[in-house]
């Protein structure tokens, strides 16, 4: 309901308060079978990968293993950006 769609404060207070979201809260009480799977309980399917997925998947743990990785970080002070955006 706010600017553009977004949601607001007040979409989430009224979402929380509805009889709807505290029944969703809840967890689910059903069982699942110990050493089933952990997808099993959620719905999801296993599919055997086509061979281009294989080959990708193959090419990207090579490259991960392989070649030598390193990563930046950087601080930066956006607080006069921060108050342009208000």
């Amino acid at each position: 309901t706010g600017p553009g769609g977004r949601i607001v404060a007040a979409d989430v207070d009224a979402a929380m308060k509805s009889p709807r979201a505290a029944a969703e809260e809840r967890p689910s009480a059903t069982p699942v079978p110990l050493g089933a799977p952990a997808s099993a309980h959620l719905g999801f399917v296993d599919t055997q990968p086509s061979k281009f997925k294989k080959v990708t998947a193959e090419r990207l743990l090579h490259s991960k293993q392989s070649i030598p990785h390193y990563y930046l970080t950087m601080e930066c002070t956006v607080d006069k950006m921060l108050e342009l955006r208000k």
